[in-house]
């Protein structure tokens, strides 16, 4: 997550600057879009490890019992 975090003041940044002349209201929009897509990401990437662990899992628990 620290590296994302990261990751999301860098692009946070690049539209500042992009964007400045444009006004805020348009500005504020993008950032929330970029936060969303990044917690998306986030999210889908935690999704995939904790499958990958629980279909570890499975099969040694079945075995126990």
């Amino acid at each position: 997550m620290i590296l994302t975090q990261q990751r999301t003041v860098r692009m946070k940044r690049k539209i500042i600057k992009m964007c400045a002349s444009n006004g805020r209201q348009p500005l504020k929009q993008l950032l929330n879009r970029e936060r969303c897509s990044w917690k998306m990401w986030a999210v889908k990437k935690n999704r995939k490890k904790r499958t990958r662990h629980s279909s570890r899992r499975i099969p040694a628990a079945m075995k126990i019992f």
